[in-house]
């Protein structure tokens, strides 16, 4: 992004967006990287790190940001930082039997 953002005095502005470039990237990420990504997903108002729900799975890191309009959970590959999005797991589905009685689904 350069010095466009600081010179006009929107230093935080020019953080957040330099960051946001970064996330395009690829490279190693540790926890506090994979936060950070989370909660810049979080728009411009940065939400405090309470809200986020990450956990480290192999080879990364997953989690959601808790008071996000979308309730989608994203992985982030800890060599490379590529975040993908993690589809919920269906829900079981259920059938009638033939007496009437339901039975569930997988």
């Amino acid at each position: 992004m350069g010095a466009a953002g600081p010179e006009v005095g929107a230093p935080e502005l020019a953080a957040y967006l330099e960051r946001l470039g970064s996330h395009a990237v690829g490279g190693p990420v540790d926890r506090a990287g994979a936060e950070q990504r989370l909660l810049d997903l979080g728009r411009c108002h940065e939400p405090p790190r309470s809200a986020l729900d990450l956990r480290a799975v192999d080879g990364g890191w997953e989690g959601w940001l808790i008071i996000s309009a979308r309730d989608r959970r994203l992985r982030i590959d800890a060599a490379t930082g590529r975040m993908t999005p993690i589809s919920p797991q269906p829900s079981r589905k259920r059938r009638a039997r033939r007496s009437g009685e339901t039975v569930d689904e997988s």
